[in-house]
């Protein structure tokens, strides 16, 4: 139990314990994910702008998924912002730092376990 005084306000609270292989676990899975896989294809395939039918194949095939619902998941990933869009040509490219944000995680994911740390 840890004990915490601001002002007037006296607040007892536990703490949790995150263990260090569960962590790693849901950071697995969170790699493995549906979404972070799109995310990886956009990044592969959409370096400079392209338009999103190039874009939806790409995904409906390593993703074994239909075109249509690829083009569903662009126009999700479109209106969350997490690639940049030109409405005009209707062309999507890959955020930069989204893109090496996953690529660092999941190498980095990969090197911890090859060296057994986790």
């Amino acid at each position: 139990m840890v004990f915490e005084e601001r002002g007037e306000e006296r607040t007892f609270y536990e703490r949790k314990e995150i263990l260090l292989k569960d962590f790693m676990n849901e950071l697995r899975t969170i790699i493995s994910s549906s979404p972070i896989k799109v995310l990886e294809i956009i990044g592969e395939e959409a370096k400079e702008f392209v338009p999103l039918n190039t874009i939806a194949e790409a995904i409906a095939r390593k993703l074994e998924i239909t075109t249509e619902n690829a083009f569903s998941i662009i126009r999700l990933i479109i209106m969350l912002r997490l690639v940049e869009y030109d409405d005009m040509e209707d062309k999507a490219r890959a955020l930069e730092p989204v893109t090496r944000f996953i690529l660092r995680l999941k190498r980095n994911t990969e090197i911890l376990e090859q060296l057994g740390v986790l």
